[in-house]
This record gives C-alpha cells, structure tokens and sequence, in this order.
C-alpha cells in the first residue's frame, strides 16, 4: 500500500490476483497434505522491506528467510511423531 505510485502493484486486479493465488495454494496443499505457510500474513508491508512494492529489499529478504526459517524448523524439524 505504500507504493501507490506503482500502479500495478496498486491495482484492485493485481491484488485480487495474489489473492486467488494463495487461496489455490492453500486449497492445494489441504487436500494433498502438504506443508503451507501463508508468508503473507506474517510480512510486513511496510517500504523498508520492498523496493517497488514488489520485490524486496535487503531487509526484506533477511526477514522473509528469518520467517520461512522459523516455519520450517517449528512446523517440520521439530515435529512430534504423535
């Protein structure tokens, strides 16, 4: 939301996209049983992670591998065997 002069990344469309997207995902990965990580939910979108509203910056790839990271280790290597 911070890139309003980007209007791609702005557009009801675009956002609509990502939205349809990630539902797909989800959908895919509840009915096969795959991990899935709604990364989305935990980033920030804040300017200081992105350079155009898109792709993101150095600080903003350090947190998003810290976040995917912090999945996999809670939700796969530390998984209990119930």
């Amino acid at each position: 939301p911070e890139f309003i002069h980007e209007a791609r990344d702005a557009s009801d469309e675009y956002k609509l996209m990502y939205e349809q997207h990630n539902d797909l995902i989800r959908r895919v990965a509840e009915e096969t049983g795959a991990y899935f990580y709604d990364f989305a939910l935990d980033m920030p979108t804040d300017a200081e992670y992105f350079t155009d509203g898109r792709h993101m910056s150095r600080e903003g790839n350090g947190l998003r591998g810290k976040l995917f990271g912090t999945f996999i280790i809670d939700n796969i290597f530390n998984k209990s065997d119930d």
